[in-house]
């Protein structure tokens, strides 16, 4: 039983030890909020990444979905990082994929990396008067 228990121990021990030396997305919210994309200006989403393995170029997808999980936004981006912690800050005008601005309701953030990491899917909240979740947009 003792080696048993010593084998979990020395695996949950490697699983620790790789998570805390991977590469990952720590948090992901975005400001001014709330926010009104009708007086012309963006949000900022900020992304922060933990770079452990030593890249200098990150690529990565930044997902905006619709509650019923369609994609209103999809952009490839690539940012400078050094080894640490890093704060990566991108715009969103409030439009979608074809130019239009998106009806108040909410939605989701999702940030995927060529590394693998992945972040939590963060709330959105584009609405005409309440601030719920991470962003909301006013009209």
């Amino acid at each position: 039983m003792k080696k048993i228990i010593s084998i979990i121990i020395i695996i949950l021990i490697g699983i620790i030890s790789i998570y805390a030396d991977s590469d990952r997305i720590e948090k992901v919210f975005n400001y001014p909020n709330p926010y009104n994309p009708l007086l012309g200006t963006e949000t900022t989403i900020v992304i922060k990444y933990v770079n452990n393995s030593g890249i200098s170029s990150l690529s990565y997808y930044l997902f905006i979905y619709n509650l019923l999980g369609d994609k209103v936004l999809v952009r490839k981006l690539t940012s400078t990082v050094n080894t640490g912690t890093n704060t990566i800050k991108e715009t969103w005008s409030g439009k979608n994929d074809e130019g239009k601005l998106v009806a108040p309701g909410l939605y989701y953030i999702k940030i995927i990396t060529d590394t693998g990491a992945v972040s939590s899917t963060n709330s959105v909240s584009i609405q005409t008067d309440a601030a719920f979740g991470k962003m909301l947009i006013k009209y």
